[in-house]
Order: structure tokens, then sequence, then C-alpha cells
């Protein structure tokens, strides 16, 4: 997701932060991209969301919260390089208020991160009821389940949820429709700015081969040949590019408890090579059970 950048970021407490480590770290190498520190300024984002947050447009608060999590990925990377940690040191306060900030600017799933090293900072927040979906958080990683369908995906925290959704597209069916943002990267030369890949995750009651039929085309993606990059072999694997736009695209439909579930990836040459492990590594923790019938 390309970034246009606009002024952020602003005054941050100074309490304490406790995340703790998991055993199994979420891979490291998007962690180690040498990337510029964001260009816009950490005291204007509170000034600005103070006189503005209230009647900020969608573009408006979409582009906050993408460069709120630009410094929130140049902060993590910074902490990499000095400690190895892929999460955030008992002291870094300043991560706790960039993730507070970024609930302000409506990033869903913010206030739960801010929330487990501020306690009592934010209130948890909840999903749109009609979306089917619910959404948990216990540091350092998110789950995303959908109950209906059978179906449970989790993600690293620095992941910003873009939107949450439930929609009847073309098909005549109801999508869960889920976008999720990666870290922040550079793009390919001669390309000079960074963007964000995308994740995006559909999901509805009908066969992984009527998803994969009616997604595939509009995700502008072909069955492909190569090994897919999940450990399942009961999926279908999509790949395309867009030449022009220097895009680079995945999908994979699996079958769920009681439906299917669709994992796109897309990102500009750069950013796409740059977070390729996360995507892989957010397959992998895709779980599905069945459902029982009524």
């Amino acid at each position: 997701m390309v970034r246009s950048r606009i002024l952020v970021l602003g005054a941050l407490g100074a309490s304490q932060i406790a995340l703790p480590l998991r055993a199994q770290d979420y891979p490291s190498e998007p962690l180690r991209v040498q990337a510029r520190a964001p260009a816009s300024s950490p005291v204007a984002i509170g000034r600005f969301l103070t006189e503005n947050g209230g009647v900020l447009s969608q573009a408006q608060a979409a582009a906050v919260r993408e460069d709120l999590f630009a410094h929130i990925t140049f902060r993590l990377r910074r902490a990499f390089a000095q400690t190895g940690h892929q999460y955030p040191t008992p002291t870094d306060s300043v991560l706790a208020g960039l993730f507070q900030l970024a609930s302000r600017a409506g990033a869903v799933g913010a206030r739960a991160v801010a929330n487990s090293m501020l306690p009592g900072l934010v209130a948890p927040e909840e999903l749109p009821r009609d979306s089917g979906l619910t959404l948990s958080y216990e540091a350092p990683e998110f789950r995303l389940r959908d109950e209906r369908l059978g179906w449970e995906l989790s993600f690293p925290f620095y992941f910003m949820i873009s939107a949450v959704s439930r929609q009847t597209l073309a098909d005549g069916n109801a999508y869960a429709v889920v976008m999720l943002s990666t870290l922040d990267a550079p793009n390919a030369p001669p390309d000079t700015a960074s963007s964000q890949a995308t994740v995006l995750v559909v999901a509805a009651a009908i066969p992984a081969s009527a998803l994969a039929a009616f997604w595939s085309p509009r995700l502008a993606v072909q069955l492909s040949q190569a090994p897919s990059p999940s450990s399942r072999a009961d999926g279908l694997y999509f790949t395309g590019t867009d030449s022009s736009a220097r895009l680079r695209k995945e999908l994979l439909v699996l079958p769920s408890g009681s439906g299917a579930v669709g994992i796109a990836y897309i990102g500009l040459e750069g950013t796409f090579q740059s977070n390729r492990p996360h995507y892989i590594e957010v397959l992998h923790r895709l779980r599905t059970r069945a459902v029982p019938s009524n």
C-alpha cells in the first residue's frame, strides 16, 4: 500500500512497557532492512490530531495511520539492530505512544497494543458487529477468528489493520474482508519512496474453488505451477504481476471449516520481497477447524 506523506506524531508519555517475548518469533529478515527515518515530525501528529481528529476525511486518516506505522517500523528496526529482539524493551514508552496516537487516528487494534504496554491507557475495542469476526491480542500477536466459518489467523502486533468489514459482492456471497499492512520498506529503484505491502483476507461460506474463481480475476492472478508457500496440500495458489505499476501479487485459497478463506499478498517491487517472509509465516499460522452443523 503506497503512502502519501503528511505531518505526524506528538508528545509521548514516559511510562514503562512490558511486552513478553515469544519462544517462536516471526521472521526477522523484514526487520533487518535498511530504511531511512520518516521525514515527518514526532511532535506534529498530536497537535494535528487534536486540532483535526474529529473531522479527518478517510483519506487523511489513512495517511496519518500509514505515517505512524512508518515511525513504528523505523523504531522497531532500530531497536532490533541494537538488541536483536523483535519486541519492545521495557523502557520504550515512545512506541506505546505511537500506538496510542494510531488508535486516535482510527487504527483497528492499536488500542489493544497500547493498552498492553500501558495498562488502562485506552479501552479495548471491538470489531464491527456485522463482520462476524473477533479480534484478540496477546502480546506480541493478534488473533483474528471467524467462528462461523472455522478459521483463525495470527499476525504480529506491528501489522496495521487497515479495514475489517462484511460485504455482499457481485457473486451474491457475503464475504468477511480484512486488509492488513506489513512493515514499511523501501521500494525498488528507481522508486525512491517507501511503502507497505498489503495482506488481504477474504472468507465466505462457499467452496474454495468458487472463492478462487471469483477473486483470482479481480486480483489479476493466475493459477501457478510453482510450489505453494503453504505447508498445506489442499490449497489453490495463484501469482501475478503488474509491470506498469511494478506490483507483485500472490493468492492462496484454502478450505475452512464451513467455507473457504483466501489470503492475498500485494506489494510494490522492493517492499514485496522485503516483507514476504512475514506473509509466508502468516500462512503457516492459519488454522482451520470443523464447524458443527446446526
